[in-house]
């Protein structure tokens, strides 16, 4: 572990619901819990279902217009209160459109969901039970894990700012059958998913850290890992809003790495390249002529 930044975890079983950068890197007798030695303050860690998955895998690409689906719930007993805070971070960072309170339909999602490179959804969801599949709530109907496997979806981010996201019926050898599979079947192969209930507000703290930073690093996992060490040392928030209940919960399937965008380095590079190759064949060609 101390050899590398980045941590890939193929988890299995019972490991499938347990957020491995909560977890403490040596002893601590400290009850302040920004002076932790939590997993997540030295190494950024990524999830993925198989290693022949993640090897095979490709480098995402970084993309930010977004396409939010925040229900709200508004002047309801389900009312998401700090979910128009979240709206507004992704607005603050991103280049979104959005489908609030009663626009927020399963129908109207997923007709444009395709045009766009990330999918937020802000809204209430349940792991589900023996008999009812795990499920995510729109303003107008429940979207069930079910109906994901008859869709096709090429986004390149799908961030699921919801309850219970990542939990489901475990199968052995498949792991969890929750949404975030759901979603994986569909083709997304980058999601930002939940793995109990989570609280309102820091929820929407986390996502505007996220959000923040990854429209600077332009890679999720470290924009994950970022969100969560900045909630970890804001001032604002007290001590014990800072257990690894309120941050550890979101969680980060996919690569570590993000496919570098090319630079003014590159484009100079390949034109020295470019003109070299001009200028060998230049003078192969000029030999040739002589040699006539």
């Amino acid at each position: 572990v101390k050899a590398s930044n980045n941590i890939i975890v193929i988890p299995d079983g019972f490991l499938n619901f347990m957020p491995f950068e909560s977890l403490l890197t040596k002893e601590s007798k400290t009850t302040n819990y920004s002076k932790m030695p939590f997993l997540i303050q030295k190494q950024c860690i990524a999830y993925n279902t198989s290693a022949e998955l993640f090897v095979k895998g490709k480098l995402p690409e970084f993309n930010d217009d977004v396409l939010g689906v925040f229900p709200v719930f508004k002047n309801t007993k389900k009312a998401l209160t700090f979910s128009e805070d979240e709206a507004k971070s992704i607005d603050q960072f991103t280049d979104a459109k959005f489908l609030m309170y009663t626009s927020a339909t399963k129908k109207d999602a997923f007709k444009q969901a395709n045009n766009y490179g990330v999918l937020h959804f802000s809204t209430h969801a349940d792991a589900g039970s023996f008999s009812i599949p795990a499920n995510i709530e729109f303003a107008d109907e429940n979207l069930f894990l079910n109906e994901l496997y008859t869709k096709q979806l090429d986004n390149n981010l799908v961030v699921l700012s919801a309850c219970e996201t990542g939990i489901g019926k475990l199968n052995k050898g498949e792991g969890s059958m929750s949404l975030a599979r759901g979603f994986q079947y569909a083709g997304i192969n980058q999601l930002v998913f939940s793995l109990w209930k989570v609280n309102d507000k820091s929820t929407s703290q986390i996502m505007h850290n996220f959000y923040k930073n990854y429209s600077k690093f332009e890679s999720v996992a470290i924009a994950n890992q970022k969100s969560k060490q900045q909630y970890l040392n804001d001032k604002s928030i007290s001590n014990a809003k800072k257990s690894p209940y309120y941050w550890s919960a979101f969680v980060y399937y996919g690569t570590s790495t993000a496919k570098a965008k090319p630079t003014i380095l590159n484009y100079l590079l390949f034109t020295f390249i470019g003109l070299a190759i001009a200028l060998l064949l230049w003078t192969v060609i000029r030999k040739l002529k002589h040699g006539r």
